[in-house]
């Protein structure tokens, strides 16, 4: 074969040189020439391919040859002890001096003899390690099969040679094979091993040789060690991660005497690094890594302590149990071992952050994990809980400062699990965390705010665990400060409400009843009422319904208070109509508790003590301190809007005085307060009670409220005034208020000097309405009180006449309402001709479009006959005469003038 080749090979080269020749002689160019060899190779190609599909069987033959020439391995043969010693000589021979396949089957019958048999590879290496010491730069063989057998090989066969008993060098040999290994380990730039079963092999081979050293470690292997282990841990198959681990383990626990920068590189490259084990996706590696820090820790220099506290850490977010579950594991073996004690809080903290697990199983293994820690703390201890108490609260200030910290961290999750950490923290530490209320709070609150849904929820479940077992006493006056602090934003008081409400909620109530006033108090401070927005008061809302759902009996004690918190919330959001509905309800919670049947009991239960507070200044005859912002006025709103109207008349006295004073023409107080105090006044008015009341004291309420009120003048807060003053007019009226005083003339005059600038308002027909109707009713007071002159009906008929072509239907009938009152009281002396003159006004109007004042109209025409039939015969007469002009006069008796059209004349 080889003289054909040699033979090709001068044929090429003779026909080259022979073209060459041409190509000088015939003068043709290189590109002629590269085309014409081209054209050449392609026909011999092409008669080639001819040939092999005539003959399909040459390609077989070929391959046949091609296996027949390729040596077979050479079957396992029988080896025993006595022809031990031969069988290694002549295997080591091919290894050393053989060709590429004699070496990979040696190796292969080597390592497939002592895989069999255990006991063969141990006496192989007590006596034939002269010969079997070569597997050791067989390991750096050109091809990937022999390296894999050799590291399989020595791996059985170093065992016994290194416990051979002084026949080998341990050191020595350890030394040389691990240099060996690292060098195809930890190459310049990348690995030089690049095959991965091999690298496993490389390992299994270190580790077995770790398990087999007898005595400690050469010196002088420790660093070719630790850069083996350090490259197969940055290795990228999973297996040499795991075995670059396990052999890191091993060696330092068998006493490797590792200097500082080894133990850097070593635990960069098992934790820190991107590439370590540690983060690696599959959890057995992850796992593997764990362990081995959790055994090389305890060993390592004092100053790698503080990064791996904060690394392991971030194993409480590992996406598998079974990883937290490890964790704990190697933290009970640090406690126990007593490794790096001024790092014992925080690794009491990762037991804590075990408990705060979402996995129940985790969770409940870490409460047994940390009651074996603190029994071993404290023996003595009567049970596993008291142990773990005293464990705690011993450490319970760098306990705090650790979760704190993890509560301000900018991930998410450190700080959801932080919060978590807390609230086991405090069910451990119980009352003893109330000297830290300060702190503990302001935690709550920040955590509370938090922009992370989920983390604001843990932050309030951990705050109810808080005030669980922390006492009322330490953390109300700290709470009720931050309250009433008016230098916090609104986001901020929000978060502080929201942590009482949750403390308030799980507190205990023997502890919260003496503490109920002062913080009642807080909650009721202008800062959280008037001052503040509905976002607050919805706050302030839940503190109040926590209090009530946690207490309930306890309630009674402290039911003032708690209703004039509630009273003042509703006074600040009176313009939250959905706020107040919910106040409502909770203020009737309020009174189920006092057993009272409604909110309006409740209100008038406790009229007496509140009204006296806010009207005390009229008894003392002091000036009115109301001002548009007052507090004091809004609460009497409230409390006179939703009390008992019964439970107010021993105060209506006071309360009208109070409103006179507002609203003199002389009292400088601003508009809007005197509208606030008339539109209360008026809003009483419409109860029966109220308005009883109020007819032996209606010449005060008509000369100084309402006289004072409806007085015109310009701006449209006074023109709500005056509709206020009107409609509280109109309804006493209708209630006949005025009867006690229908003798004073004077009375009479207020009221049509009250309504005659309300009844011509072009611009509010509400006032024009309600004027109209106070002109009927003032008619009909003073006609049953027998006091009605003929003088008075004729000074108001012009302005409810002119009434009666108002726009609107409303006002129109409350004209003909008041017309007929008009005739229901007429008297004698009243000039025919103006009763004629009133009917005619009537008549015209039985035309209206409206079928309602078409109705009214009739009936005050018959309330008219019975005054006088001979008025109604004229007026039917005249409009029987204008009738027969039927293109002249509408039904009404209104005639209608026709202009003539002139025609004109066309030339």
């Amino acid at each position: 074969m080889l003289r054909s080749l040699v033979g090709s090979e001068m044929c090429i080269r003779d026909r080259y040189q022979r073209r060459v020749r041409g190509v000088r002689d015939s003068k043709m160019s290189i590109d002629e020439l590269f085309a014409e060899l081209k054209e050449e190779d392609a026909r011999s190609r092409r008669a080639k391919n001819q040939r092999s599909r005539a003959d399909p069987t040459s390609s077989i033959n070929r391959t046949v040859v091609q296996h027949q020439q390729e040596p077979q391995p050479a079957q396992t043969t029988e080896v025993t002890p006595e022809g031990l010693a031969h069988f290694v000589r002549r295997e080591m021979r091919s290894v050393v001096s053989g060709s590429l396949s004699e070496r990979r089957n040696s190796l292969k019958q080597i390592s497939a003899i002592f895989s069999e048999d255990a006991e063969l590879a141990r006496l192989a290496g007590e006596r034939c390690w002269d010969e079997l010491k070569t597997l050791v730069p067989a390991l750096s063989d050109s091809n990937s099969t022999c390296r894999e057998h050799a590291a399989r090989a020595l791996s059985l066969v170093i065992p016994s040679a290194l416990n051979s008993g002084g026949i080998v060098d341990s050191a020595q040999l350890f030394t040389t094979v691990v240099g060996e290994i690292e060098g195809r380990f930890a190459g310049d730039k990348s690995p030089s091993e690049d095959i991965e079963e091999v690298r496993i092999q490389l390992m299994a081979t270190v580790q077995t040789m770790l398990e087999a050293m007898p005595a400690q470690l050469p010196e002088e292997s420790v660093g070719p060690l630790v850069g083996t282990a350090t490259a197969a841990c940055l290795d990228a198959c999973p297996e040499v991660k795991k075995a670059g681990c396990t052999c890191s383990a091993t060696a330092i626990c068998a006493g490797a005497d590792v200097q500082n920068q080894d133990w850097e590189k070593l635990l960069q490259a098992i934790a820190y690094h991107t590439d370590s084990p540690a983060g690696h996706q599959h959890f057995k590696v992850r796992e593997t890594a764990l362990r081995t820090v959790g055994k090389l820790m305890p060993l390592a220099p004092a100053d790698s302590w503080d990064e791996m506290i904060k690394f392991i850490k971030k194993i409480h977010f590992d996406r598998h149990p079974k990883m937290r579950h490890s964790l704990l594991d190697v933290v009970l073996g640090w406690l126990l071992q007593g490794a790096a004690a001024q790092y014992v809080p925080s690794m009491l903290i990762q037991l804590m952050m075990g408990e705060a697990d979402d996995v129940e199983d985790v969770s409940e293994y870490a409460e047994g994990v940390m009651a074996r820690a603190a029994l071993a703390v404290f023996p003595d201890a009567t049970d596993p809980l008291e142990a773990v108490e005293r464990f705690v609260v011993g450490e319970l200030p760098k306990l705090l400062d650790e979760v704190f910290l993890d509560m301000t961290e900018w991930r998410a999750v450190t700080r959801k699990k932080g919060t978590q950490t807390l609230g086991v923290l405090a069910r451990y530490a119980g009352e003893n965390l109330g000297s830290n209320a300060k702190q503990t709070l302001n935690a709550l609150y920040k955590i509370c705010r938090d922009d992370d849904d989920t983390v604001a929820a843990v932050g309030f479940t951990t705050a109810e665990i808080v005030g669980e077992v922390v006492p009322a006493s330490c953390w109300v006056p700290v709470a009720v400060d931050d309250l009433t602090n008016g230098s916090f934003q609104e986001s901020f008081r929000i978060s502080h409400l929201q942590v009482v409400s949750s403390l308030l909620a799980t507190s205990s109530p023997e502890d919260l009843s003496p503490l109920l006033p002062q913080l009642l108090v807080a909650l009721r401070s202008s800062v959280l009422t008037f001052e503040a927005s509905a976002l607050v008061h919805h706050q302030v809302l839940d503190c109040i319904s926590s209090m009530l759902e946690n207490l309930e009996a306890e309630v009674v004690t402290d039911a003032e208070n708690f209703f004039e918190t509630a009273m003042t919330l509703r006074a600040a959001a009176v313009e939250n109509p959905a706020l107040c509905q919910e106040i409502d309800a909770t203020c009737l919670e309020l009174a189920e508790l006092l057993q009272l049947p409604s909110v309006a009991a409740l209100y008038g239960a406790c009229a007496a003590p509140c009204i006296g507070r806010l009207l005390d200044w009229v008894d003392l005859k002091e000036p009115c301190p109301w001002e548009v912002d007052s507090p004091a006025l809004s609460k009497l709103e409230a409390m006179l809007l939703l009390a008992d109207p019964t439970s107010l008349v021993p105060f209506l006295g006071t309360i009208l005085k109070a409103v006179a004073t507002v609203v003199e023409l002389g009292s400088g107080k601003d508009q809007e307060v005197q509208l606030r105090v008339v539109m209360m006044l008026t809003a009483l008015s419409s109860e029966g009670p109220i308005c009883q009341a109020l007819k032996p004291m209606y010449a005060t309420a008509l000369f100084d409220v309402v006289k004072p009120a409806a007085k015109w003048f310009s701006g449209r807060m006074v023109e709500r005034k005056r509709e206020a003053a009107i409609e509280f007019l109109r309804r006493t009226l209708t209630a006949d208020c005025m009867s006690q005083i229908v003798e004073d003339e004077y009375a009479a005059e207020v009221v049509i000097q009250a309504v005659e600038h309300g009844i011509d308002d072009d611009w509010n027909p509400e006032l024009r309405r309600c004027s109209t109707i106070c002109l009927g009713e003032l008619i009909a007071s003073l006609g049953r009180g027998k006091t009605l002159t003929s003088a008075l009906l004729l000074q108001v008929w012009p302005s409810i006449s002119k009434r009666l072509d108002d726009k609107l239907d409303e006002v129109r009938i409350s004209a003909l309402v008041g017309l007929a009152y008009y005739f229901d009281f007429m008297l004698d002396d009243i000039p025919q001709d103006h009763i004629e003159t009133t009917i005619s006004v009537l008549m015209v109007h039985l035309d209206d479009p409206s079928p309602d004042i078409r109705q009214y109209v009739a009936q005050v025409l018959q309330r008219a006959t019975e005054v006088s039939p001979r008025c109604i015969i004229t007026c039917l007469l005249y409009t029987s005469d204008a009738a027969d002009e039927e293109d002249s006069v509408d039904l009404g008796g209104r005639r209608i003038i026709k202009k003539k059209k002139k025609k004109k004349i066309s030339k």
